[in-house]
């Protein structure tokens, strides 16, 4: 079973030893859906997902909201959002690149908001 390591900050937590493709087990999903509302921020090191791999772990959480920006889906797995990072080789960023720069929250326009973003 995973483990809980909650960080020595003001707020999330690591998830250690997790299994990503056993994130749907009853018992390991309640585990990080207790652990994402205790913490309010989770960290799953690992190597990086595929969409599929991506879509399938979210699940654990619950049913994923597809992004409604069409350009920003993945075209295999559109319940999967592709985000780019604009941080340039050189530590400059891009700045012809949309972006929010600014804080914001994803989706909380709807009636009944996302309840995180992976």
């Amino acid at each position: 079973m995973p483990q809980v390591v909650p960080n020595k900050a003001a707020l999330g937590a690591r998830i250690e030893g997790l299994d990503r493709s056993a994130a749907k087990q009853p018992a390991v999903a309640a585990l990080l859906n207790q652990a994402l509302a205790e913490h309010l921020l989770l960290v799953v090191p690992g190597d990086p997902m595929t969409p599929e791999q991506t879509r399938e772990f979210s699940t654990a959480f619950g049913q994923p909201q597809r992004q409604l920006l069409r350009y920003k889906r993945s075209g295999a797995v559109p319940d999967v959002s592709v985000m780019v990072s604009t941080l340039m080789a050189d530590g400059t960023t891009d700045k012809t690149a949309i972006r929010a720069e600014d804080w914001h929250t994803d989706d909380s326009y709807f009636a009944v908001p996302a309840k995180a973003t992976l």
